[in-house]
C-alpha cells in the first residue's frame, strides 16, 4: 500500500519550520497493547505497539490529540502550497509530473521551460513534503517565525 501520510519526524520537522500543522485532516495515534495512547516522543520505546489512523474531523478519538499528532495527507500539502511563486527573475508555476525512466515524482516551479526550484521522490507525497519544506524556508507558505 502506498504511503498515505507524513510520518512523525516529516510532521515535527515542519512544526520546527513554523508551518501551521493544526488542520492536519489526519490523525495518527500509537497505542499499546492495553489501548493507553503513546506519546509519539515515546513511540520508539514500545516495539509492540500499535498504529492507529483517524479521520480528524470526524474519527471516534478524543480530538483533543489532533493539535499535538496531526498528520498530513498528500491533499493538505497541497492546499498549503502556492499554486505561483515570485521572485526577482521568474513566475514559476506549480508543476507535478511523473517520469517514468527514473520512477520518480517530480514537483517543481517553473516559468515555460525554466525551474524555479524542483523536488522528486519515488513517492509522490515525499516529494511534496519536500517542496512544502523549501517553500517554508524560503518565505513561499506562511509561517509562524
Amino acid at each position: 500500500m502506498s504511503k498515505q501520510v507524513l510520518d512523525i519526524q516529516q510532521m515535527q520537522h515542519l512544526k520546527e519550520l513554523g508551518v501551521d500543522t493544526s488542520k492536519a485532516s489526519m490523525v495518527l495515534l500509537y497505542t499499546d497493547d492495553e489501548g493507553e495512547i503513546i506519546e509519539w516522543e515515546d513511540a520508539d520505546e514500545f516495539p509492540g505497539k500499535f498504529v492507529e489512523l483517524y479521520d480528524a474531523e470526524t474519527g471516534n478519538y478524543e480530538h483533543s490529540y489532533r493539535k499535538y499528532c496531526g498528520v498530513f495527507t498528500l491533499q493538505d500539502i497541497l492546499d498549503l502550497l502556492p499554486k505561483v511563486i515570485f521572485n526577482d527573475k521568474y513566475k514559476g508555476k506549480l508543476c507535478i509530473e511523473y517520469n517514468e525512466h527514473n520512477n520518480e515524482w517530480i514537483i517543481s516551479y517553473k516559468e515555460l521551460s525554466v525551474i524555479v526550484f524542483y523536488a522528486y521522490d519515488e513517492n509522490i507525497i515525499d516529494a511534496a513534503y519536500k517542496m512544502l519544506c523549501w517553500c517554508a524556508e524560503n518565505g513561499y507558505v506562511d509561517t509562524k517565525k
